[in-house]
């Protein structure tokens, strides 16, 4: 078991099982990294990347290729032994995107990538949709952790803060029960302390961590 024991501006230290350290550059922490993440390596001759083996969609399993990390010309794509490849963008026949399943064809002149589907990993996300989990993109989105966080604060009894960050179902139910049942004061009380709650709970969140998430996974602006 690998594990982040520091993080500084620019590095993050691995610490391994054998007592051995692995220091990495902090771009190819495949993550926002916090101390005490668990982490899987992928490598090749020049680069070795790690990405969180709690983000189960972005660990190969297998025999599988998985789609790691998106740069501007390159995909990284790990495999189930550690291994990292670096492919091209224009060797996909598809738009690829984090934690897609590839398949590699061989051609004379090169390779095609097309995607894979992966039946349990689909089963999965439907069930974690019906239970309202968000799945993590990796990516920083454009919402504020502040703004989200404030709007909870003040305005949480009508689900502002929810509907900034894309949640409007949860936001829908806390603005129904705040005007439609006003008149019972207790109601709109409690409504108001559940939007107080996870302000504080979004302005005290890492990342990594799901208060720390729009509705679309991406990471809030710190």
């Amino acid at each position: 078991m690998s594990k982040i024991i520091q993080v500084t501006d620019d590095k993050v230290m691995i610490g391994e099982e054998t007592g051995a350290l692995t220091e990495l550059s902090k771009t190819d922490a495949l993550f926002p990294p916090v101390v005490g993440d668990v982490v899987k390596y992928y490598k090749n001759s020049g680069r070795t990347v790690a990405v969180l083996i709690s983000e189960q969609n972005q660990i190969a399993r297998g025999n599988d290729l998985k789609v790691l990390w998106l740069e501007d010309n390159k995909v990284l794509i790990g495999k189930s032994d550690g291994t990292l490849l670096e492919i091209d963008k224009n060797d996909f026949v598809f738009q690829p995107q984090i934690g897609d399943l590839v398949e590699m064809f061989q051609k004379p002149d090169g390779q095609i990538i097309s995607k894979k589907e992966d039946v349990h990993a689909g089963v999965q996300s439907t069930s974690q949709a019906v239970a309202g989990v968000i799945q993590p993109t990796g990516q920083v989105g454009a919402k504020s952790k502040i703004a989200a966080g404030l709007l909870g604060i003040f305005l949480g009894s009508l689900g502002i803060h929810n509907f900034y960050l894309g949640q409007t179902q949860a936001g829908v139910i806390k603005l129904v029960l705040s005007i439609v049942l006003c008149w019972t004061i207790v109601v709109p009380s409690v409504v108001s302390i559940w939007g107080l709650v996870e302000g504080v709970m979004i302005l005290a969140s890492k990342p990594g961590t799901k208060w720390h998430l729009d509705a679309a996974g991406n990471e809030l602006q710190d």
